[in-house]
């Protein structure tokens, strides 16, 4: 299933259409994903990860459900340029909660201080995307 000439250790990153195809049934591998794959004699490790990062669209979407839950509001109050503080009346505590609640969301780590500087929801919409 390997492509021919591969060394033991070499890696690459345009598998057999046929690997290709049985990664994505035997592993769950999505069509959006590349695998890298690692040949080692017979056995292969394989790795994938998202060609794509998430659109700005999605982004705010789920920032709006992290800060209605965690602000106990409706979605429908939050606006794209809504002031966490004074629009939405996040106190600090809260604003730390929304930085936790952003990592969890998104599965990222974030700078906690540069986090907690961004003021709006489209600032922050632009800020986790450059961690996406």
């Amino acid at each position: 299933m390997c492509r021919s000439g591969l060394r033991d250790d070499e890696r690459t990153d345009q598998p057999d259409l046929a690997l290709l195809q049985y990664l994505r049934k035997t592993h769950a591998i999505l069509l959006g994903d590349t695998p890298i794959i690692y040949s080692f004699g017979y056995s292969l490790i394989i790795f994938s990860y998202k060609e794509s990062k998430m659109e700005n669209s999605e982004i705010l979407t789920r920032v709006k459900n992290v800060v209605s839950n965690v602000l106990k509001i409706e979605s429908s109050e939050i606006t794209d340029d809504s002031n966490f503080v004074f629009d939405l009346g996040a106190d600090s505590l809260q604003s730390v909660e929304l930085v936790a609640g952003f990592e969890e969301e998104f599965d990222i780590e974030m700078d906690q201080d540069k986090a907690l500087e961004v003021q709006n929801i489209n600032d922050a919409v632009n800020f986790i995307a450059e961690y996406l």
